[in-house]
């Protein structure tokens, strides 16, 4: 069991990180885009 878990923490760490990429990528279009409707 143990070496399941060795082996998912990676996996999940990767998933984590593409997960959180993702949010700041679409925040950051979010705020592009509210910036060009101002102007």
């Amino acid at each position: 069991m143990a070496k399941v878990t060795a082996t998912l923490r990676p996996a999940v760490a990767v998933q984590n990180a593409e997960r959180s990429r993702t949010s700041f990528y679409m925040s950051k279009v979010s705020l592009w885009t509210s910036y060009k409707d101002d102007k």
